[in-house]
């Protein structure tokens, strides 16, 4: 049917055409068309003031006057007809509101309505050209948007979010008004323009930024513009100086980084044909963002250079784009690849750790390590692949082998072996590992096997229908006890365990009830090992399991996935947690063998390094009385020390349980009950989860994986050990995170991001409740004090308890709150000139501990293009900011600087007394001082001249600082391709004493110069004796120290000790000086900010924090007895036997070692015996679960 119709539909169609053609005149007609048409620009909403007004709208027509009309649905709104236009006129709008109104200018059906508005005394803001939702839609490659606004506000408060930035209000330029001109009252404001530069979107997903519109005048009255961008097809690009890649004829892998802006089909590369033999495409994940592509260079062997062409294509259909990379490969030169360097061997438990250096020039493509095997008698050959690696684990090493000897060998691309192979020895440490041994009949004798039944073969079919008895039909041979023999060939034993299954239609009658076991390693001499009850024969009686170790930031859980929980954060109670942190959560397992009955407890040893969280019931067996199992109260623990905590918690049977438990120490007990044994395994058994939180420092702060090992003991119902359980957790460090990110286009500017105790734990600290972040930033780098900021990474608030100190050395030290998961960032400018490619790094880590616990960034070759730098302009500008030392926030009035220019004569830096000019200034409020304004007070400053910069006066209460400082910004004069030959010199000149540069460069036209002055400080020196009162290494541990006002260790004015309560014999500050194991050199600590009139006292604290004041008395710190005595050097050099400081002096504090009674030497040890190639006895037919020592041959 409804082909039909469109049938019929066309026909008409096609019969009225021919109609039409067939019907036409053969001569022309002209008709006159009468039309009006209102202007698109004319059309626009007509807006007035408050006061009113006049406005045209431009009418074009060929209608005479009267014909067309032109009317207005309010008699407020006046109309005013004439040739070509129409005038709107409005009066002063005596409302509060605005008020609406709508004219409509028509001929015929040509018709037009335009709205009218005058503003009232309301505050008004409406943003124009929006879609019905409020958004002005933009393409993903526009920068710049215009927005027009009807308001009677001055529109002056323009807010785009921090998150949105890529959008950036214009300000208007403000033009000066006339002095008779009056400010423009704002209801009479109208109409404004508001213009963004945007970023283009190169990302594929829509973004918006919504922008919020205010007054000054009234911010309750409030326009939001929200901006939608488009998003953009797939872009792929890459840095020039990325393009291009030297590789050694050894081969390697090289990574190709470059931005694309989609998933892993945004793009495609491709190989071009000859080079595909040779650059092979490294199995990866494309990035989302920054991505990168990494490739396999083989080995080039042949004597000749080699170029290949990797090209990189984006798959937008619309838009796509491509770039070029081009690989090198160096040719083959046949000589022997150089060796490893410097090799050392570390023992490990059933291994040995080899290390290396590589040598400067790596012209091999892979290693062995060779080496004699003294327990397999074997040589052994162990390749690796990988040029790269300065580490390999030996594994299956013996300690009974005594010592091992590795030849380490490199091996060319052709297969020429090294001519300077590496040595070294080492030797291995014990190492027990449990593994299930596959026992076979052959390996089984017997002594009294009963003919009539029951074979050896049946021990081990795995059959629990059949089953081994011994003779009950006679007696066994010279009547000995009925014994099993085993013969374990050379398998080295330290411990064993074994199962079995009884009889299964016995009753029980045939169950062992006891067992000796012997052992012999020749078959000869037997050793008595002793004997095993049913109880531990019978079955797994506690067993021990990782659940997981997980991260808690006070609201989430976040877990490694690395146990038996697979990952599952419900199982985590986390209202009985001790707050942020990282956590192991392990589980032990009661009966699971199903042979225990009545009551037992669970001993647990909390692992050193954490603390406990919480113990509660997890899970009851299926066919145990989940009412029945609960844990039982020990009142008569509590006098003995013990606390005892509770806690409710939901099961993973479904309902809630209550789980009592005892804490003392590092160890936490729990009594279980009451068992059913009933022999069948995990159904009568009970979980039990423990969780620990970390408080290792080494691990939280030190950067230190650490294995934690949790053990469990079961005990008897009044105590008795009778087995135990222990279970591994591998604790990752959350380091400190480090980035920086460089400004588009790319400047002298980097911008450094550090994220720190991210979770927000209560770090571990030396003394107090702060932690001390060390950056260290390199020679290159300028930190821009001004810049720096913290916030707390949680809630986004700044930080503002926190002290910023930059050292010498450009050390950046922060302290921050321990407990607070911070963002620090800051500002640093790259100090070389433009176009000059110049390396940096930068390394963060918690005072205390090692560089490499932290993070380090760093950059090699960094450049950028001339901006504000020596490029532009005629002369330079010297700005001098002043800030307390130890408090970067601060800035510091009135210091007062001269500055003379100089030069140099003789090699020796003079003051030029040809030009001979003078600047001097002292800092305002804000800390700074501009010299080279060009004043005549002021006078201009030039570049490649060397000035000297001098304090003469420091602010009040802080220490001068009179050492001169030599500045310089040097320049390549236009036409010159270096700089000028003295200029060069100069820049070369060095400090004979430190080596350092004798002049400080910068390069940009505003030489910034942080000058950073102090309080009074006082330093500490502490140094150790032995008992003969010669000097000793130091003893590790940490020192605490206290300042005082007076000499009986109090003070005039209260103080705060550690409690928060306020005390005259608290110390005015406290510091602490650290020593680790193996450390030599006397340490130094500082007491800061002090006044600089004051006459103060040290005193070393003791473990109880009192003051240690008599010297000739026995004082107990780090656990140690100590005489403690203070020497003061004062600033002239004079040194006093007393502990009374000024600023400026040094007090050594010196701890001689008192010992009363030497230790006694030599102890029994334990009792080691040899099971290489054991031979078991025991009773009953049984299939055996060994704890196999493979790798130590010396056995207890």
């Amino acid at each position: 049917m409804k082909k039909n119709i469109l049938t019929i539909g066309l026909a008409g169609v096609l019969g009225t055409f021919i109609a039409l053609s067939s019907c036409g005149p053969d001569y022309e007609t002209e008709f006159n068309v009468l039309t009006l048409t209102v202007p698109s620009e004319s059309q626009a909403a007509v807006v007035f003031p408050l006061a009113g007004g006049e406005h045209e709208i431009e009418v074009e027509t060929n209608v005479a006057l009267d014909n067309w009309t032109a009317s207005s649905n309010a008699g407020w709104c006046k109309l005013q007809k004439q040739e070509g236009k129409v005038t709107v006129s409005a009066g002063e709008n005596e409302d509060y509101k605005q008020r609406i109104a709508e004219i409509t200018i028509a001929y015929g059906h040509q018709s037009y309505s335009i709205n009218v508005k005058q503003f009232g005394l309301e505050p008004v803001i409406e943003v124009e050209g929006l879609t019905a939702d409020g958004m002005k839609v933009v393409d993903s490659k526009v920068t710049s948007l215009t927005i027009p606004v009807s308001t009677n506000l001055n529109l002056d408060v323009i807010t785009v979010p921090d998150t949105c930035d890529w959008v950036r209000f214009n300000e208007p330029e403000q033009p000066k008004a006339k002095k008779s001109q009056q400010a423009e009252r704002a209801e009479n404001t109208v109409k404004k323009n508001l213009t963004f530069t945007l970023d283009q979107n190169t990302d594929t997903i829509v973004r918006y930024c919504t922008v919020t519109l205010q007054s000054s005048q009234n911010y309750n009255c409030v326009g939001t513009l929200i901006i939608k961008q488009q998003p953009r097809g797939y872009i792929v690009d890459i840095d020039e100086s990325k393009k291009e890649y030297q590789v050694k004829a050894t081969g390697e892998t090289i990574t190709i980084p470059f931005k694309v802006n989609g998933p892993a089909d945004a793009y495609t590369y491709e190989v071009e044909a000859s080079a595909r033999e040779w650059i092979t495409p490294l199995p990866a994940t494309r990035g989302m963002r920054d991505a990168s592509e990494s490739f396999i260079i083989q080995p080039n062997t042949i004597e000749e250079e080699r170029v290949g062409h990797i090209t990189f294509r984006s798959t937008d259909p619309i838009e796509p784009n491509e770039f070029t990379v081009t690989v090198t490969q160096e040719k083959f030169v046949p000589v022997p690849p150089e060796g490893v360097k410097n090799p050392t061997a570390t023992p490990g438990a059933g291994f040995i750790k080899l290390k290396w250096e590589m040598p400067v020039n790596v012209n091999f493509t892979k290693m062995k390590v060779i080496y004699h095997d003294p327990v397999t008698k074997e040589d052994k050959e162990l390749e690796i692949a990988d040029n790269t690696t300065t580490l390999f684990i030996v594994e299956n090493t013996f300690k009974c082998g005594g010592e091992y000897e590795f030849t380490i060998k490199t091996y060319g691309p052709t297969g020429m072996e090294t001519e300077q192979p590496a040595t070294v020895r080492g030797t291995s440490e014990e190492s027990v590992i449990k593994a299930r041994i596959a026992l076979t009949v052959d390996m089984f004798s017997a002594n009294a096997t009963e003919p009539s039944e029951g074979s050896l073969a049946a021990l081990v079919d795995d059959n629990i229908n059949t089953y081994y008895h011994t003779i009950w039909s006679g007696t066994s041979p010279n009547k000995q006890p009925h014994y099993l023999q085993i013969n374990m060939s050379e398998l080295p034993l330290q411990s064993l365990r074994f199962e079995y299954d009884g009889r299964n239609n016995g009753n029980g009658a045939g169950d062992v009830k006891r067992v000796g076991i012997w052992g012999s390693d020749n078959g000869n001499t037997w050793i008595d090992h002793g004997s095993a009850d049913k109880l531990l024969c019978g079955g797994a009686d506690i067993l021990k399991e990782l659940g997981q170790t997980f991260t808690y930031d006070g609201t989430t859980v976040t877990s490694k996935k690395d146990g038996a929980d697979q990952g599952n954060s419900g199982t985590i109670v986390t209202n009985a947690l001790l707050g942020a942190g990282q956590y192991a959560a392990w589980a032990f397992k009661v009966n699971y063998a199903g042979e225990l009955s009545g009551t037992y407890r669970v001993l647990e040893a909390i692992p050193d390094g954490m603390e406990l969280a919480y113990i509660r019931i997890k899970w009851v067996g299926g066919k145990q009385d989940f009412n029945a199992m609960s844990s039982k109260e020990i009142p008569e623990l509590k006098s003995d020390g013990w606390e005892e905590k509770t806690i409710t918690a939901g099961t993973d049977n479904g309902s809630q349980k209550t789980t009592t438990y005892y804490v003392k120490g590092n160890q936490a007990l729990i009594e279980l009950g009451d068992f059913t044994a009933e022999k069948k395994r995990d159904d009568y058994s009970v979980d039990v989860q423990v969780v620990c939180r970390v408080t290792d420092p080494e691990v939280l702060l030190g950067g230190e994986t650490k294995t934690f090992i949790n053990q469990v003991t079961l005990q008897t119902a009044d105590g008795q050990d009778i087995s135990t359980a222990t279970s591994p957790a591998e604790i990752t460090p959350k380091k400190i995170a480090k980035t920086f990110t460089t400004t588009n286009p790319v400047s002298e500017k980097i911008n450094f991001t550090i994220e720190a105790n991210q979770f927000g734990a209560a770090l571990s600290t030396k003394d107090g409740t702060t932690l001390t972040l060390i950056d260290k930033l390199s020679s290159t780098l300028i930190l821009d004090t001004e810049t720096i900021k913290v916030i707390n990474s949680k809630t986004g608030a700044l930080v503002t308890d926190y002290t910023a100190s930059l050292d010498a050395d450009n050390t950046l030290k922060i302290v921050i709150p321990r407990d607070v998961p911070v963002t620090i960032t800051y500002t640093a400018t790259v100090n070389a000139p433009p176009r000059q490619a110049v390396g940096f790094s930068n390394e963060a880590y918690w005072e205390h501990y090692s560089p490499s616990s932290g993070t380090k960034v760093e950059e090699n070759s960094y450049s950028y293009a001339a901006g504000g730098t020596v490029t532009t302009g005629n002369n330079i500008k010297l700005k001098i900011i002043k800030k307390d030392q130890n408090n970067l926030s601060v800035t510091l009035q009135g210091a007062v600087f001269k500055m003379v220019p100089c030069t140099v004569k003789n090699g020796q830096i003079e003051v030029d007394t040809v030009n001979a000019k003078e600047w001097t200034g002292t800092t305002d409020p804000k800390g700074e001082i501009l010299f080279g304004k060009g004043s005549d007070s002021n006078h201009a400053m030039e570049y490649n001249t060397i000035y000297k910069v001098t304090e003469k006066t420091a602010p009040t209460g802080y220490v001068a600082d009179s050492k001169p400082i030599y500045i310089m910004v040097p320049r390549i004069e236009d036409g010159q391709s270096d700089y000028p030959v003295n200029v060069k010199q100069w820049m070369e000149m060095k400090d004979l004493k430190t080596g350092k540069a004798l002049i400080n460069i910068q390069y940009q036209s505003t030489y910034e110069l942080t000058v950073l002055n102090h309080k009074g400080e006082i330093t500490v020196e502490k140094k150790f004796k032995d008992p003969g009162g010669h000097d000793a290494n130091p003893v590790s541990g940490t020192y605490k120290f206290g300042l005082y006002e007076n000499a009986d260790g109090t003070n005039t004015t209260n103080s705060t000790n550690p409690a928060g309560t306020t005390s005259i014999t608290a110390p005015l500050q406290t510091i602490t000086i650290t020593y680790n194991a193996a450390e030599k050199d006397s340490k130094t600590a500082k007491f800061t900010n002090l006044d600089l009139t004051k006459t103060y006292y040290v005193y070393e604290l003791d473990d109880k924090g009192n003051p240690i004041k008599d010297s000739n008395t026995v004082a107990t710190v780090n656990n140690m007895e100590y005489f403690t005595s203070y020497a003061t050097t004062k600033t002239a050099g004079a040194t006093t036997g007393v502990n009374s400081a000024v600023s400026g002096n040094t007090v050594t504090v010196t701890n001689q070692i008192r010992v009363k009674e030497l230790p006694s030497t030599g102890s029994y040890g334990p009792l080691i015996f040899r099971l290489a190639g054991a031979v078991l006895i025991f009773f009953a037919g049984l299939q055996m679960l060994i704890n196999i020592k493979r790798r130590a041959c010396n056995n207890r």
